[in-house]
């Protein structure tokens, strides 16, 4: 939750396109940390939980693909970051996170 926080602290001191991204990953990683602390079953299984993360990631450079709007690219932009930064988290902890 601490990189959620993080986040959602450059939301409020940024403006334009930087906020809309920071957002973005505000989101993701609020949306994981939340996922991880209530120990639902969409992290019972570490590899499956990557794996849905994985997915979301993929899904989300899609839609990135077929945006025309700076605002919803951006925030797109910071979503993919989240994804990046928890797939690192996951990597970095290996079998001793779950």
């Amino acid at each position: 939750m601490v990189w959620a926080n993080r986040a959602a602290s450059e939301v409020t001191y940024s403006s334009g396109a930087n906020k809309s991204a920071w957002q973005g990953q505000y989101e993701v990683l609020r949306s994981c940390a939340t996922a991880a602390a209530s120990g639902s079953n969409s992290i019972a299984n570490l590899e499956a939980f990557r794996n849905n993360i994985i997915t979301d990631r993929i899904t989300t450079l899609e839609e990135w693909n077929h945006t025309v709007s700076e605002d919803e690219a951006a925030s797109l932009t910071g979503k993919t970051q989240g994804y990046d930064l928890i797939l690192a988290l996951l990597n970095e902890a290996g079998s001793a996170w779950s």
